[in-house]
């Protein structure tokens, strides 16, 4: 399973389509759903989400300590983007 993510960041590297990295920053996947990733990849340059934020993501990363078990049920069935990652301490 390590390998899914790892693979996905390696194709969003080689991408030549521009791509920002935002942290910390809103994803608007539904009307319900709004989550705030430690960090995410999208499409696009940052300008491109002076107006609104993206509605999706390329790669999203969470890091968590105590709560990887909670992020991955709670976030990661909501989100569903391409890659998602929890990262434990």
């Amino acid at each position: 399973m390590h390998d899914s993510p790892h693979n996905r960041g390696s194709r969003v590297a080689r991408n030549p389509t521009p791509v920002s990295v935002r942290v910390q920053l809103p994803l608007d996947l539904s009307e319900l759903s709004t989550p705030e990733p430690d960090l995410a990849v999208v499409s696009g340059r940052a300008e491109d989400y002076a107006a609104a934020h993206p509605t999706s993501a390329l790669l999203v990363v969470e890091v968590a300590d105590s709560t990887v078990l909670q992020e991955r049920m709670t976030k990661g069935p909501i989100t569903r983007p391409p890659a998602w990652a929890s990262i434990g301490w």
